[in-house]
């Protein structure tokens, strides 16, 4: 029987669901726990999306850069608020690099420093929570705020915040989740941060609301997590990790429709894998990061959150009103093509859920990586070639249209399958150290790329920024092509075999294009042939 907290979602020792042979990914009870906790997206997604038009809105504008001291020259209003690179003061340029990219330092402090240490001891639920907590003291701060050193301050405690969730979130996701549908489950987080990401573009939309509401707005999701956490199971990996086994068998009892033989095999699978871990060693360490077949998913997980930034993705989130003000679309159009592309983005996930598990991860990605070169090369090319002057509306529309195909195709593969990747490569004892690189990868990476961009922006001009995307863009179709085995249908228990660190490979390597089988067999229990190494 399920523990009693857990009735709160419905379960019943008399459950109609109990016995039923389903497929895995219609689990009631998995899609009720990874969908309540991927609540916890929709505060990250809102937090990346509403500063773009926040810090354009008038109010915000008028104590922050014109009463900072930013820009003091006669047209000082118009070069704050325009999104022409050159207009702006260099100063202001910084300034709102910094703002903007204080979010993604502090969730990379929190991921690589603090995460790790409360997922490992007091389990991936006290990780949601603590970034719950820190995340809604941040907001305090930023909404408080009253010069740019101050908003700095409280975006990266917010940013702490959100490195927790984004953290401890695809973790939880995985580790609850059967593995045919453990790719699905995981991508939620995605589908939730694209919805967080359609909320924050949505609040922007009335201009008389004052900047700081939106900022604001993140608290709901955050409370809602907080409180629903005490009705969720932790997850039953860490629970065997800890030795409460009792625990863990009422969880997976919960959170499976199958037979109690069936429940008890995977349990003792996946006691058998942590058991053979901790006597490999009787302490992890950040040197286990560098052993043979680990150091090979350390390079896959953080190349996968390098590229993903290197899209631009967030050069289009947190500054795409000014992008569509260059293409001549101003005021509420600006914010409208901003929510407007967040709809392509939702579109995207959506699909994406029907087809990770069913393509694989390789193939989901390439796809998106296809779809954004695409994309973001027109983008620059009807940009560098249109007439001098604000473009016409017909451009316009046009370029919002790009945009929305841009977040479409992001949302295909880029933005959930570096999440997912790392949280299914690692093991349990490297998990948290590998996914603490991960994460601070993709949070460093993606600072980077917002701090830098209005400098950038200042120096070449929007539409150049566009080419040297696609550049990267096509790079990491490249990465995709030759460092990703597929880990489609593979369980988490079988990962060393993929990555060289056993001598027995699981079949999918063999039937996904990494390597041919051994000469003169077909067995997959056969031993002497060597691997491939990564």
């Amino acid at each position: 029987t399920p523990p009693e907290c857990l009735f709160f979602f419905g379960a019943s020792s008399h459950s109609p669901f109990v016995g039923l042979q389903v497929r895995s990914w219609m689990h009631l009870q998995v899609v009720k726990v990874c969908g309540f906790a991927a609540v916890g997206a929709l505060f990250f997604g809102i937090d990346l999306s509403n500063w773009a038009g926040a810090s354009n809105k008038e109010d915000f504008l008028e104590l922050f850069c014109w009463g900072g001291g930013f820009d003091l020259t006669p047209e000082g209003h118009a070069n704050c608020l325009s999104g022409v690179g050159s207009r702006q003061s260099q100063a202001w340029a910084n300034a709102v690099g910094l703002m903007a990219g204080a979010l993604q330092m502090g969730a990379a402090t929190a991921s690589l420093v603090v995460a790790p240490i409360v997922s490992d001891q007091f389990g991936r639920k006290c990780c949601l929570w603590t970034g719950c907590g820190v995340g809604t003291a941040g907001i305090t701060v930023a909404c408080l705020s009253r010069t740019v050193q101050v908003m700095v301050v409280g975006r990266f405690v917010l940013g702490m915040g959100a490195g927790l969730v984004s953290y401890g979130l695809p973790m939880y996701t995985s580790e609850v989740s059967p593995k045919d549908s453990r790719g699905a489950m995981t991508s939620l987080f995605q589908l939730f941060t694209a919805v967080g990401v359609v909320i924050g573009a949505v609040i922007n939309v009335p201009r008389r609301w004052p900047w700081w509401v939106p900022f604001a707005v993140p608290v709901v999701p955050a409370g809602v997590l907080a409180i629903g956490l005490l009705f969720l199971p932790e997850s039953p990996r860490w629970l065997l990790k800890q030795n409460r086994y009792d625990e863990a068998m009422a969880v997976l009892t919960y959170l499976r429709s199958d037979t109690p033989e069936a429940i008890h095999s995977e349990l003792e699978e996946i006691e058998s894998a942590i058991r053979q871990e901790e006597a490999a060693a009787a302490e992890s360490s950040w040197l286990d990061l560098c052993a043979a077949g680990v150091w090979q998913r350390v390079g896959v997980a953080v190349g996968l959150q390098i590229f993903q930034q290197l899209t631009g993705i967030n050069i289009v989130v947190a500054f795409g009103s000014l992008f569509f003000r260059s293409a001549g679309l101003t005021g509420d159009k600006a914010i409208l093509g901003t929510l407007l592309t967040s709809c392509g983005a939702l579109a995207g996930i959506v699909l994406l859920l029907t087809s990770i598990d069913r393509f694989g991860r390789r193939s989901v990605l390439l796809s998106s990586s296809t779809v954004l070169f695409a994309s973001i090369t027109t983008a620059g090319i009807i940009g560098v070639t249109a007439p001098a002057g604000p473009m016409s509306p017909t451009l316009g529309w046009i370029m919002i249209g790009d945009m929305i195909l841009f977040q479409f195709g992001f949302a295909l593969g880029w933005g959930a399958i570096p999440w997912v990747y790392p949280s299914e490569i690692f093991t349990l004892r490297t998990k948290a150290r590998g996914m603490a690189v991960s994460v601070s990868a993709q949070f460093t990476t993606n600072f980077i790329v917002v701090y830098g961009f209005p400098n950038v922006n200042k120096v070449i001009g929007i539409y150049n920024v566009c080419f040297v995307l696609a550049g990267f863009i096509a790079l990491s179709g490249v990465f995709v092509l030759i460092f990703l085995p597929e880990t489609m249908g593979i369980a988490l228990e079988d990962m060393d075999a993929l990555f060289g660190s056993s001598t027995v490979p699981p079949k999918a390597e063999r039937t996904m294009g990494l390597g041919p089988p051994p000469v003169g067999s077909e067995s997959i229990e056969e031993q002497s042939k060597p691997q491939l190494k990564l």
